[in-house]
């Protein structure tokens, strides 16, 4: 049941629960306590991450995959990449799909409520502003990329 586990109480939530936020800001629950420093510092913790993003020479969205692949490769200085050649896999499907794999059983689909949709919400809030940065701080990127690109050709 969706609902019940976005309900889940303490530490297992720092693995749904604005998950990158949580990364980018070591900022996990602590199940001895259930001390959650998100619940307290939520836009300091928004603020602190982006800081943590912002230097990063790359960002890569997946929805702009072939864009973070020829920006990744010029970072890493791997040469001329086609991103065409380069494919995005569905691993989760692949898991699935494997009889060995006893942790990731395929379920029914089905609808989300309009209670699980708000816990949804919840739990992915301040990584939507995250998400939303990394697009802005991708674009800036590959600006930077082209003018650098022009500048020395």
């Amino acid at each position: 049941d969706l609902n019940a586990f976005l309900k889940l109480p303490g530490k297992k939530k720092n693995w749904y629960d604005n998950a990158y936020l949580r990364m980018l800001t070591s900022s996990w629950m602590n199940e001895a306590s259930d001390y959650d420093p998100l619940q307290e510092n939520a836009e300091k913790l928004v603020m602190l991450a982006k800081y943590n993003l912002s230097p990063m020479a790359a960002v890569g969205v997946l929805e702009k995959f072939q864009e973070s692949i020829t920006l990744f490769s010029e970072v890493l200085q791997l040469g001329a990449v086609d991103p065409e050649k380069i494919h995005s896999h569905n691993v989760l499907d692949r898991m699935q799909k494997d009889p060995n794999n006893q942790h990731f059983q395929k379920i029914e689909y089905s609808k989300i409520d309009e209670e699980a949709d708000l816990l949804l919400n919840q739990c992915t809030q301040y990584d939507q502003i995250l998400y939303d940065y990394a697009v802005e701080l991708l674009a800036q990127r590959l600006v930077e990329q082209t003018a650098e690109e022009e500048c020395f050709a």
